[in-house]
């Protein structure tokens, strides 16, 4: 078929939406290719052949971040990717500007919208990938209601792997993020 072999002159075996448009292949195309079996539908816009390997989460992540631009990693995604889980989270958790959120849902994905700044938000690259830093990644989940043990255990994990997570730095970004009372008692906790 003519369509596939302009798909495997991308040389890759996973390919966004652009790229498939980029050898003239539509959408409507894609998606009888997908019916039919001969390409997998990974994600809203991520594409790729059936006999392409498994990827890990980084690169899965890698490849989300080409559909879903200015996207930062957080929650418990972010913890996995530190090391501070050993938990495969069951969806990839992404904040995104508001004006930049997916119009649909995306499979294995959930998305956090930003409507305040992003630059707001502490980031740090780990393999290229944005991830909220450790500080703000124990703020945003005890805005989310995470149990205070858990956000305990992760900070104290994270000294010990000599990540350097700072209780300064853990109650500026509560007040950016009107949590102080609430991380007032994990700070409490923490001494």
């Amino acid at each position: 078929m003519e369509t596939l072999s302009r798909l495997k002159k991308l040389k890759k075996q996973t390919f966004t939406l652009a790229e498939a448009r980029s050898v003239d292949v539509s959408p409507p195309m894609l998606t009888y290719l997908v019916r039919k079996g001969l390409i997998e539908r990974r994600t809203q816009g991520l594409y790729a052949f059936p006999e392409a390997a498994p990827i890990d989460l980084p690169d899965t992540i890698k490849e989300l971040l080409k559909v879903i631009p200015r996207a930062i990693v957080g929650h418990s995604t972010a913890l996995y990717l530190y090391g501070l889980t050993d938990e495969l989270p069951g969806d990839i958790e992404l904040l995104v500007p508001d004006r930049n959120a997916p119009k649909r849902r995306q499979t294995g994905v959930r998305t956090y919208r930003v409507r305040a700044d992003m630059k707001r938000i502490r980031v740090r690259s780990i393999e290229g990938i944005p991830v909220t830093t450790i500080e703000q990644t124990i703020i945003d989940l005890l805005r989310k209601g995470a149990p205070l043990s858990r956000l305990i255990e992760t900070f104290r994990l994270a000294q010990r792997k000599r990540l350097k997570p700072s209780l300064t730095e853990l109650t500026k970004i509560a007040a950016d993020f009107r949590a102080k009372g609430r991380a007032k008692v994990l700070v409490e906790a923490l001494l």
